[in-house]
């Protein structure tokens, strides 16, 4: 019995003794997952620069200025195809033939390029002046005849242009102008006294001297287009008699609108 007791006191202190020669498992910190870093931001292709020799308008311009040096170039260097109308006030000898004002009036203007703020083009226009009197007195070589008497100024001109355009500030979209046509009218002097009618025509000189400025709406870089306003003083060497319609000339506006090309 008691060898029983020492063997099993022998083979606890043995399993006790093996227990402590164990070492405790090494534990591997935990680090700790990183924080995701900031994605850098895509990178931008800048546009690119104004090229004052290229045709292209700027494909994102980053400022007015740069919208301004292209519409300036396409306003200078290219052209532009206007149609308008033309509101008129007679003056000299045609104010005492035909009082009225009129709206009677357009034209169709075209202007090339030739240099930086000068342009070459051509102008067709037509103006119609026209009086109503209730009751007047015609003179005819055999006679005079008294009735409503009607009476008509119309001329139709074909005129070439020279016009200089003004750079003011490129950062409006102004672009002040002036010039001068030269060529010629078709004009027809009618009269109508009841049933009386006298119709005579003439071809002769004109001529306008224009002041005004083109307003630049800019509707995308691609296409140019906007306003054109002025102030117009016009003449023709048309000369008729029975009554005297000697030089007609009017003051009169344009307004209208433009396409640049």
């Amino acid at each position: 019995m008691a060898r029983t007791h020492l063997f099993a006191a022998a083979v606890v202190l043995a399993a006790g003794s093996a227990f402590a020669q164990v070492e405790p498992a090494q534990l591997q910190p935990v680090t700790p997952a990183p924080a995701d870093a900031p994605t850098a931001p895509p990178s931008v292709t800048p546009p690119p620069a104004y090229n004052p020799s290229g045709d292209a308008a700027p494909a994102a311009p980053a400022n007015i200025d740069e919208w301004a040096q292209w519409s300036d170039r396409k306003a200078y260097r290219g052209g532009i195809f206007a149609f308008a109308w033309l509101p008129s006030f007679p003056v000299g000898n045609l104010a005492a033939v035909t009082p009225n004002a009129t709206v009677h009036g357009m034209e169709i203007d075209t202007r090339v390029g030739v240099k930086k703020g000068l342009t070459l083009g051509i102008i067709g226009s037509w103006n119609n002046f026209w009086t109503r009197q209730e009751r007047a007195t015609y003179t005819l070589p055999a006679g005079a005849v008294t009735a409503q008497l009607w009476r008509y100024y119309e001329t139709f001109q074909l005129r070439g242009t020279v016009y200089y355009h003004f750079v003011v500030d490129r950062k409006l979209p102004l672009v002040p102008y002036a010039g001068v046509g030269l060529g010629v009218a078709s004009s027809r002097y009618e009269i109508l006294a009841a049933d009386l009618t006298s119709n005579r025509y003439q071809t002769n000189f004109a001529m306008n001297v224009d002041a005004g400025t083109l307003v630049d709406l800019r509707f995308s870089r691609s296409f140019g287009a906007g306003l054109l306003v002025a102030f117009r003083f016009q003449f023709t060497t048309a000369n008729f008699q029975e009554p005297t319609l000697s030089t007609p000339m009017n003051l009169g506006f344009v307004l209208g609108g433009y396409s640049s090309f």
